[in-house]
């Protein structure tokens, strides 16, 4: 037996839906096999991350009050993706906590599941080097979604 299909990744998209990115791939998305290289798709889940805090008025930086950090991410891989493929990217938010949240990402080309991923971003000074309470500003946005 190659392996064992149990102790494969799975991610479970959870959470309200909070936003949708369409991003083209290019020639630099590409790897040696001519398709979207494993390392982008991150890359995609981050650019889908900017624009949905982009259009909350909100950044990495300054989200809500408080820098966000990366506390761990998941990818599950389902079907590939090629140069001048539109990925649909739909953006899910769940597990808020007081330090931070989950965002879940679907992504999608012409409605075939390529990838699922998950990243954990938890709240963070930057100046102290250490994990952030979630801001008032945050939780007054959350408390719009519920």
């Amino acid at each position: 037996m190659i392996g064992d299909m149990k102790n494969r990744v799975k991610v479970q998209i959870e959470g309200s839906k909070v936003f949708t990115a369409t991003i083209k791939l290019t020639v630099s998305d590409m790897n040696y096999g001519n398709h979207l290289g494993n390392d982008r798709v991150l890359a995609l889940a981050q650019e889908a991350r900017l624009q949905w805090l982009s259009s909350i008025d909100a950044s990495e930086l300054n989200c809500k009050g408080a820098s966000l950090i990366m506390s761990d991410a998941m990818v599950e891989y389902k079907s590939e993706g090629f140069r001048q493929d539109t990925v649909e990217i739909n953006v899910f938010l769940d597990n808020t906590h007081h330090y931070g949240f989950d965002l879940f990402y679907e992504m999608s080309i012409n409605d075939k599941l390529m990838a699922k991923v998950k990243s954990g971003l938890l709240f963070f000074d930057y100046e102290t080097r250490k994990v952030a309470s979630e801001p008032d500003q945050w939780k007054q946005y959350y408390a719009q979604l519920v």
